[in-house]
């Protein structure tokens, strides 16, 4: 036994730690199974937010050790998320709180008995003591229904925990991306240099000064798990999308799709030579296509354009 640098063995959590070769594999009761190249260093304000990474999905692919191989934590990684470091609001731990018991009860077809002790890091809370007053809200509002356990010192729980009418409805809501978040996702060719400075130096900006949302793409969520369900997540939960379809990106379409099948406001934007050449598919000739151009440095105009799109799309006259 060992402890685990990820939760630290908090809350009651043991560790087994195995030691081969230049990593470390660890096996936590509280974080799971995940490997460690041991030259990095873990940075102890990531370890929730990595410990989140860790937990966020159940169907990993597993290496012959039953280790997460879709997940080694290294250098690299650790510099992006401290780049990046997000730990999802209280308005995205209640929705992963409801879709965690939904897919338990789907799986199961039995109410639970309780609560796991790791319920924090499976929904991203800051420790379990903020998980079980968001359950005890959810239970309050009927949303969660069964029986409340309340014990001195320990964060509160419920035994038997079953959803309500109300709380099936927004289980399947939340599946279909009804809620949507304050942010908008982006799809785009991650080769091109061009897109890129566009998205991060114009895009991205202008749209949080203007609207106050966020923009966010594959890169900036990057964490553990298999990508397809982490982009599709990222999908369901957003405003509204946009699409760049200046390099034929086959991603940026289907991810397009998708949004469109969900009911989300998706927007195309293309560069003008690009869109003119006929460059996008003509099933999206119809569509509304905000044109940006590689010759205007400031792209002034097609921020503009950008935002004024958003907002109609959004109804945000109010």
């Amino acid at each position: 036994m060992g402890q685990c640098p990820l939760c630290n063995n908090q809350y009651g959590g043991q560790c087994e730690v195995t030691q081969h070769m230049w990593q470390s594999y660890f096996d936590c009761s509280m974080c799971g199974q995940f490997v460690i190249d041991v030259a990095s260093q873990i940075d102890k304000s990531l370890a929730l937010l990595i410990s989140f990474d860790v937990r966020r999905f159940s169907d990993r692919p597993r290496s012959e050790r039953g280790y997460v191989t879709h997940f080694m934590i290294d250098d690299e990684y650790i510099k992006l998320r401290s780049k990046n470091m997000e730990r999802p609001n209280v308005a995205e731990q209640v929705k992963n709180i409801i879709t965690f018991i939904g897919d338990e009860l789907n799986q199961t077809g039995e109410p639970m008995r309780g609560m796991p002790d790791n319920l924090y890091l499976k929904i991203g809370a800051q420790n379990p003591t903020f998980a079980g007053a968001i359950l005890k809200e959810l239970h309050f509002s009927g949303y969660i229904i069964g029986n409340p356990i309340e014990a001195l010192g320990q964060p509160f729980d419920i035994g038997y925990a079953n959803l309500s009418l109300g709380g099936w409805e927004r289980y399947e809501a939340e599946k279909r991306g009804k809620f949507a978040g304050n942010y908008g996702f982006i799809a785009y060719d991650f080769k091109e240099t061009t897109i890129i400075d566009l998205i991060n130096n114009h895009i991205r900006p202008f749209v949080k000064e203007e609207l106050n949302y966020e923009i966010r793409d594959m890169v900036v969520v990057a964490r553990a798990g298999i990508i397809d369900n982490i982009m599709r997540q990222q999908i369901r939960d957003s405003a509204f999308v946009i699409a760049d379809l200046t390099h034929g990106n086959k991603g940026a379409y289907w991810e397009a799709g998708y949004a469109e099948g969900l009911g989300k406001p998706v927007i195309y934007i293309c560069e003008k030579t690009a869109f003119d050449g006929g460059v996008s598919h003509f099933d999206t000739k119809h569509c509304t296509t905000v044109m940006w151009s590689g010759e205007d440095e400031g792209h002034m105009n097609f921020k503009q354009s950008l935002v004024a799109t958003i907002r109609r799309s959004l109804n945000l006259f109010n």
